[in-house]
């Protein structure tokens, strides 16, 4: 009886041992992961940045839903430099008007990009809010261009029309810097809004050793 009863703890005990092994096998942690384990037993700092980093290649609708943001705070933050601008040079009655238009224009736009990207718009409804959202930002372009072309005019003329104050150079530079930067900007949105789709599969197979 003795003999049997350590062979079944044995046999129990074997068993166990294949249980947990073949448990081990099934939950083998991915490449992502694996870094991450790594990272943990470094120092907290890589830790942050390699757990966004790996959010970020994984995700990377991100970077172009951090653009529109980042287009719709330089838009908003210097207005004060675009009115005090438009009340400087000859008046237009658009210049007003279609800078309150790109604001809104800007908020628009991050709400269109939210619907492209999101898992729970399909088919029509995604082809339908990607036209959108290109109508939107290139609209944006327009008004900035024409602002700027406006601007350029309005200047080159100023010694025979306007009188500039010279208090106020600094802030008509000011609008015209971040006109040109809200340009450059839409410009890089565009671009990593129609890239993020074909990398996003390649970025997701990319390893990330740690050191």
């Amino acid at each position: 009886m003795a003999k049997n009863k350590k062979n079944s703890v044995t046999i129990e005990e074997s068993d166990t041992s294949v249980v947990n092994e073949s448990a081990l096998h099934e939950n083998v942690p991915t490449d992502d992961e694996a870094s991450l384990n790594e990272a943990m037993k470094t120092n907290g700092v890589k830790l942050f940045f390699l757990r966004n980093f790996i959010k970020l290649k994984n995700h990377l609708a991100i970077i172009p839903m951090l653009l529109t943001v980042l287009c719709m705070i330089i838009l908003t933050w210097t207005l004060i430099y675009h009115s005090y601008a438009i009340g400087q040079l000859i008046y237009d009655d658009y210049n007003a008007f279609l800078m309150f238009v790109n604001v809104l224009a800007s908020i628009i736009l991050i709400l269109a990009y939210l619907q492209v990207f999101s898992k729970k718009t399909k088919g029509k409804k995604r082809i339908a809010m990607t036209v959108v959202f290109y109508l939107i930002l290139g609209f944006q372009l327009f008004v900035d261009f024409r602002y700027i072309h406006y601007f350029d005019v309005q200047l080159s003329l100023q010694n025979n029309v306007i009188q500039i104050k010279e208090n106020a150079v600094g802030a008509l530079a000011k609008s015209r810097f971040y006109t040109v930067f809200h340009i450059v900007l839409l410009f890089t949105t565009a671009a990593f809004a129609a890239l993020a789709p074909i990398l996003q599969p390649f970025t997701k197979k990319l390893h990330i050793k740690v050191r």
